[in-house]
């Protein structure tokens, strides 16, 4: 299995290896990439020597070099055997994102900080542009998140044709850390839309909230069953309410470590997408995301 992780110089990255560690993912082959943008960050480039761009270059160069050698040192402390280091120029998310086509990886992984103003701002854009255009799935971890040696995991399904691609997705990670997992499905519904699908569909008993309920159950106990056979011990979860809302309390309820999320949902419910959410979820809370992209 092939994992880039974004290393950067304020060390960032530590808690995104220790995740990767702890989720127990089968023969990794760590890819450490490093990516800096040469631009000077002054104005007036007409009146600057030449050589004051190569010296800032190869100073920039010089620093993501020592951070791939702290990454990589602390990579092979935790355990992984295959590990090797590369160093890029351009955007992050952009290099990243190169990176990950260029050398077919199952997973990228970064970590979101909030280490200062512009920490937060600058690994939270890399974080949320990954998740939006990354051609594979994405960890994002959180700096000051605590995870356990065995990981309490939810996944937030829409029951979709994508979310269950999803599911054959995180199948294949077929990550081993896990002590359990939750599958959590929201559903909400307006007043007036409940309102006009009682009028139109009589078979439902002037009860649309049951209805859905019960809908999303039986397509829960399917796919628990799946996670089931692949060895996880996964219980299921049905919550009305906004999508945001209901992951952010369950997480705090089950005191999860990890959230699972597809990167897009199409169909069953309108109110139930779980795409729509993953941004959020990845850039506002505070635990660990993993956006699933088959």
């Amino acid at each position: 299995m092939k994992v880039i992780v974004g290393i950067d110089k304020e060390h960032a990255f530590e808690p995104a290896l220790d995740l990767i560690a702890q989720l127990k993912f089968k023969d990794v082959e760590l890819e450490l990439v490093h990516s800096f943008d040469p631009t000077l960050p002054i104005a007036g480039e007409a009146y600057i020597d030449a050589s004051v761009y190569t010296d800032y270059e190869n100073s920039l160069e010089a620093q993501g070099n020592e951070a791939l050698n702290s990454a990589e040192a602390l990579a092979k402390q935790l355990g992984f055997q295959s590990v090797t280091k590369r160093i890029m120029r351009g955007y992050t998310a952009e290099s990243l994102t190169r990176a990950a086509e260029e050398d077919h990886v199952n997973l990228v992984a970064t970590c979101a900080t909030h280490r200062g103003a512009f920490a937060s701002a600058y690994l939270g854009s890399v974080s949320r542009a990954l998740a939006i255009g990354s051609p594979t799935s994405v960890l994002t971890a959180k700096s000051g998140f605590k995870t356990k040696d065995e990981l309490t995991v939810v996944i937030a399904t829409d029951h979709s044709n994508f979310g269950w691609a999803a599911l054959s997705q995180f199948q294949h990670l077929a990550p081993a850390g896990i002590k359990e997992l939750h599958v959590i499905s929201a559903y909400d519904i307006s007043d007036n839309d409940a309102a006009t699908l009682n009028k139109t569909l009589p078979m439902l008993g002037g009860d649309v909230d049951k209805w859905l309920s019960d809908t999303v159950h039986a397509a829960n106990d399917r796919f628990i069953k799946k996670l089931q056979e692949a060895g996880y011990k996964a219980t299921g979860h049905i919550m009305k309410g906004r999508t945001n809302d209901v992951i952010k309390d369950f997480m705090e309820k089950v005191n999860a470590d990890l959230l699972v999320v597809g990167s897009q949902g199409h169909g069953f419910f309108e109110r139930v997408r779980i795409g729509s959410t993953s941004v959020h979820q990845v850039v506002n809370e505070a635990y660990p995301v993993l956006v699933l992209r088959p």
